[in-house]
């Protein structure tokens, strides 16, 4: 593929500005939740209706990203919207992690992508509860103070004067005000991670070439390798969880499903956008943490899955 020159300039162009577009609605989402989040909550409230009990709280925040609709992008500022008003970072981090696979716009996306099967719909779903729980549970005994620096982490925003208001009128302009400066922040760092994602899908043709050498290995290093391939190429291209199914559906002809799964259970917990996006709006510190863990966790639920479980038809 010509990247210098003319063609190879419209078509990164083309490829960043359909993304970019792509990306913004469900971002825009996502913060006017956050805002509202941080401004009608209360201080306190939900840490106080809140279950105590570890494994109750990651349960909860799983159940959370099944009801709010949200691809990746917009899965980070409720993060952070959540970790300031006091809740748990494991439950916090299972929501992050399992609302871009779990919830039904992406199920409906994924069924659509292969033509009605549901039980690669079903894989991806329980797949992604098992590495969102897991991903979690790393989080146990952790606070969002160890890995958010104390400025993002201040359970209250009366600091930034927008909340000073009482009545629903004066909130509602707060919630304006509080959604304008958060994209002003997150619409900078996304931007920044959709441009290197755009180098990496211009790429991808190259690439992509030379990972269908996959088929050439055989046994379990070569399933495992292939689980891994699927999961860097994930990482890169940065798709949005409510169309990478379709592309996936595409460019994972030649590979097992297995490594289809990783793909599609990787992509939408962790990619370079969503690196970036993490180490901006929170800290480097827990943007790291999160892109090492759960690559760690999918890699050896998604090796484990393609070793043990052959003989599961999904495709």
């Amino acid at each position: 593929m010509q990247i210098v020159g003319r063609p190879g300039i419209l078509h990164a162009c083309t490829l960043f500005t359909g993304t970019w577009l792509e990306a913004v609605p469900f971002l825009l989402l996502g913060i006017l939740f956050s805002s509202i989040v941080q401004v009608f909550v209360p201080d306190g409230f939900l840490q106080k209706v809140f279950p105590r009990n570890p494994v109750l709280g990651i349960g909860f925040g799983i159940l959370g990203g099944f009801f709010m609709p949200v691809c990746d992008c917009a899965s980070v500022p409720v993060f952070r919207s959540l970790t300031k008003k006091g809740i748990p970072l494991p439950a916090a981090v299972a929501f992050l992690t399992a609302a871009p696979i779990i919830n039904p716009v992406v199920m409906l996306s994924t069924w659509y992508a292969y033509g009605g099967n549901i039980r690669i719909v079903f894989a991806r779903t329980f797949l992604g509860m098992i590495c969102s729980v897991l991903t979690a549970a790393t989080f146990t005994g952790r606070k969002a103070a160890d890995f958010i620096t104390a400025a993002d982490s201040a359970e209250s925003c009366g600091e930034c004067g927008y909340c000073s208001g009482t009545s629903f009128s004066g909130k509602c302009a707060a919630v304006l005000s509080y959604s304008r400066e958060e994209f002003i922040e997150a619409g900078s760092w996304q931007t920044i991670g959709i441009a290197i994602a755009t180098l990496f899908q211009v790429l991808s043709g190259s690439i992509s070439s030379s990972f269908h050498r996959v088929s050439f290995f055989s046994g379990n290093c070569g399933v495992i390798f292939s689980v891994l391939v699927m999961m860097i190429l994930a990482y890169c291209l940065s798709l949005c969880s409510t169309s990478d199914a379709v592309i996936c559906s595409v460019i994972g002809k030649s590979f097992a499903p297995s490594a289809q799964l990783a793909f599609l259970v990787f992509g939408p917990m962790m990619d370079i956008k969503n690196t970036i996006l993490l180490g901006g709006m929170c800290s480097p510190k827990m943007a790291g943490r999160m892109a090492g863990t759960t690559f760690c966790v999918c890699l050896l639920v998604m090796a484990a899955f393609a070793l043990f479980c052959t003989g599961v038809k999904i495709l």
